[in-house]
């Protein structure tokens, strides 16, 4: 799961609007997904993050894991990771996908 929001001092408040007068930079993105683990999400998750760091603030929200945690602190900073619970799925709650 993968998830985008301004980061705003008092609010949070879409990225960008229909009206184009209204559009102006977003002071932050947080990127929040439940894996750092090898795979595909959190490979995206990377690739995004490098994109938009570029020209916008980039915080990101995932669990201590390697190898991804190291790849994201190299892109964003040590100050703007947080570090998350790693997202599961319940036994039970597998069972009833099958």
């Amino acid at each position: 799961m993968l998830l985008f929001f301004a980061a705003m001092t008092s609010a949070l408040r879409p990225i960008f609007s229909l009206d184009p007068e209204q559009n102006s930079p977003a002071r932050g993105v947080l990127m929040v997904t439940g894996r750092a683990d090898f795979g595909g999400g959190p490979e995206h998750v990377f690739q995004l993050a490098k994109a938009v760091a570029r020209s916008t603030e980039v915080f990101i929200a995932c669990p201590r894991e390697e190898p991804y945690w190291g790849r994201y602190e190299s892109v964003v900073g040590p100050e703007r990771m947080l570090e998350i619970p790693r997202a599961s799925c319940a036994s039970f709650a597998s069972m009833a996908l099958i």
